[in-house]
């Protein structure tokens, strides 16, 4: 994982989804705390770049399972080939695109090799493929968890379908004061004297 901070915060980034990486560092100078030295996104990217290469190089060694995904969360197509990657968490074992359409198939089509290029696909390790799962599963919870505050938030805290005028609501009080009611009993007629009419 990196943990990259700037004026929203902290963002925690796997390192293998170097588009998302890239995305947030941009051009921007950048602080490298291990170090402490400043360098420039672009360099900080070459590095995860290098550290990825090293992963998959050792876990081809080790002869472990490949797999392919996108890094973006819509669908992409490749019509051509007739497949797709559904978002960020469909990893396709590469055994069986290779066999599928042929070794060098990564090299040999054109959309599948710029899409690597650009970090729109890539290729883990079955250990990335753990640490990227438990990241996004994170992120989903996250996500979740904002929502789910938001509809707390707005709700007041109670159920959408409550009485505003109900003694429940922590505003009823101070609506009645402003000619509401302050109980189901009230009539809001009560509010005007037989005076106002004379």
């Amino acid at each position: 994982m990196i943990e990259i901070y700037d004026r929203k915060g902290m963002t925690n980034i796997s390192l293998s989804g170097l588009k998302r990486i890239k995305e947030i560092l941009k051009n921007d100078e950048v602080l490298y705390i291990t170090n402490a030295v400043k360098t420039t996104g672009s360099e900080v990217v070459k590095m995860i770049s290098s550290i990825n290469d090293k992963s998959l190089n050792s876990a081809i060694e080790k002869n472990e399972n490949l797999y392919i995904r996108s890094t973006n969360k819509g669908v992409i197509r490749i019509e051509a080939l007739k497949l797709s990657f559904n978002g960020p968490d469909d990893f396709k074992p590469l055994d069986d695109l290779l066999s599928q359409f042929g070794k060098d198939i990564l090299e040999k089509n054109r959309t599948l090799k710029k899409l690597r290029e650009n970090g729109d696909i890539e290729i883990l390790s079955e250990h990335d493929v753990d640490a990227v799962s438990n990241y996004l599963k994170q992120e989903r919870d996250i996500k979740q968890q904002k929502i789910e505050e938001a509809k707390k938030n707005n709700s007041g805290g109670g159920t959408d379908n409550e009485d505003m005028w109900s003694d429940k609501n922590p505003h009823a009080v101070s609506a009645s004061s402003l000619g509401g009611r302050s109980s189901p009993k009230d009539n809001e007629g009560s509010l005007l004297t037989d005076d106002m009419f004379t």
